[in-house]
């Protein structure tokens, strides 16, 4: 039953996504007829989960991985023991907005298939070369953007949205030294996948739960290494405890966009583009291998860009003609990150399978050159929330990112609209079918999407599929 559900769910709203390119009548109507077909086969996956989730098996030799296809007959142990694994996960969803958005309603299916291989030296060399690794991926994304197609938010409705490419995602080396307490990485790098990090609000569908849009905005005309563009860079990470790290990066200081690097292959560094750099300070708590309370992680940290960055009302008086350029010097700001284990059913008892996580992270940069001076997001996921889903995650997101004034009198100034804030509420729910598939309904409110004075809000309501080969 559940994987008719699923089967007849994907089939209907890519014919959906089809249908959305012809016809003004089915434009209107089929982002009502998705939000119901979604929010039905959720609740009927849901309700049978429980009592058939038995009959959601994998291959009898899938491994302690959970992958769909399995240990390939105990060749894919054999290869990890001899240094080399390989990985593949497809997420797929189907999202629409039946409600608000600035250029109406619709709906699209998206997907991202991203491979990867890895290789230790340490292994491959009967432990000669100690601490080395070698990693490579790649990512193949496809299918339409609803947030440009028609909510037109800045948050991104979506962490696998992308252009429709196959493209390099990171190529890098890394080698640790004295008992891994310092590790030097080296390559195509992203920034997103090791700073600013709440693990707890990587369950998020929405963009802004990932890389801070302080971050992606901020550094115009420039564009940071985060999802799906990375960039050359090193980064060096030092870790004297088990509960304390430091780590600092450097990148090139323009990344590209997935539209102007479609194959990901933007090598090296350039002088026009200056250095982009970012240092995170870290406390670990309870997560040393003897540790047994509730863990928890705290970070501070920042960036600089070297570029010199003009002020907004300079850019204004010389787009008007009535002045020059003013410089606002190198670009820089500041984030913070907290998240916690608050509850769980035995406190002493790690890995137990009911429990509570809160996180908030927020960021700051100067008004004068920054789009973005404030952005802040919160939440929560409870583990085994419904009785018999010890391994499903519910969770509930919220964000809000300020447009800074000095912005909105640049974009006033030149003819533009005026800017204030855009804010993100998300509530989904990740079910655990097979160790190497998740199903996630989802629906998010958009407040001021867009983030201009008088920009419509809103609901986007959607189902991912995320499968482990």
């Amino acid at each position: 039953m559940i994987l008719l559900q699923v089967t007849c769910m994907l089939t209907f709203s890519l014919i959906l996504a089809i249908t959305f390119s012809r016809g003004k009548v089915m434009k209107k109507t089929c982002p009502y007829l998705l939000g119901a077909m979604l929010w039905l086969s959720a609740c009927g996956l849901f309700a049978d989960t429980a009592a058939t989730s038995a009959s959601v098996t994998a291959p009898t030799d899938v491994g302690p991985q959970g992958n769909l296809t399995g240990n390939w007959g105990g060749l894919r142990d054999k290869l990890h023991d001899d240094g080399a694994d390989f990985y593949a996960q497809y997420t797929s969803e189907a999202l629409g907005n039946p409600y608000g958005g600035n250029f109406g309603q619709g709906a699209i299916y998206e997907g991202l298939l991203e491979t990867r291989v890895s290789f230790d030296f340490e292994k491959m060399t009967g432990g000669a070369w100690k601490g080395a690794t070698f990693r490579a991926s790649s990512y193949w994304t496809h299918g339409p953007s609803l947030t440009q197609q028609n909510v037109g938010d800045i948050s991104m409705l979506s962490n696998i949205d992308s252009a429709d490419t196959l493209r390099l995602e990171d190529l890098w080396f890394q080698q640790n030294f004295l008992d891994d307490k310092i590790s030097l990485e080296v390559g195509q790098i992203a920034a997103d996948s090791e700073f600013f990090i709440s693990p707890t609000a990587l369950l998020f569908v929405n963009s802004t739960f990932g890389a801070l849009p302080i971050i992606t905005y901020d550094f115009a005309p420039f564009n940071p290494p985060i999802y799906p563009v990375t960039a050359t860079g090193a980064r060096l990470k030092l870790q004297p405890i088990d509960s304390v790290y430091f780590m600092t990066a450097v990148y090139n200081g323009d990344a590209g966009t997935d539209k102007s690097d479609t194959e990901g292959t933007r090598f090296g560094f350039s002088a026009q583009t200056g250095i982009l750099s970012f240092s995170e300070l870290g406390y670990l708590l309870n997560q040393g291998k003897d540790d047994k309370g509730m863990p928890g992680c705290y970070k501070l940290g920042g960036w600089v860009h070297t570029a010199n960055f003009s002020t907004f009302s300079s850019q204004a008086a010389f787009a008007n003609g009535t002045g020059s350029l003013q410089s606002a010097g190198v670009g820089y700001g500041i984030y913070g990150v907290a998240d916690q284990t608050v509850w769980r059913t035995d406190p002493k008892a790690a890995g137990d399978p009911q429990s509570l996580n809160l996180f908030l992270r927020a960021g700051a940069a100067p008004s004068r050159s920054s789009m973005v001076d404030f952005d802040v997001d919160g939440g929560l996921a409870f583990t085994g929330l419904i009785p018999g889903r010890k391994d499903d995650v519910a969770g509930l997101g919220l964000a809000r990112t300020a447009i800074s004034h000095d912005f909105s009198d640049f974009s006033q100034a030149t003819g533009g609209p005026a800017f204030k804030y855009e804010a993100v509420i998300e509530g989904t729910y990740s079910l655990n079918l097979a160790p190497w598939w998740q199903l996630q309904p989802d629906v998010q409110y958009i407040f001021s999407a867009g983030a201009h004075a008088n920009s419509p809000d809103a609901l986007v309501v959607g189902l991912r599929s995320t499968v482990t080969f």
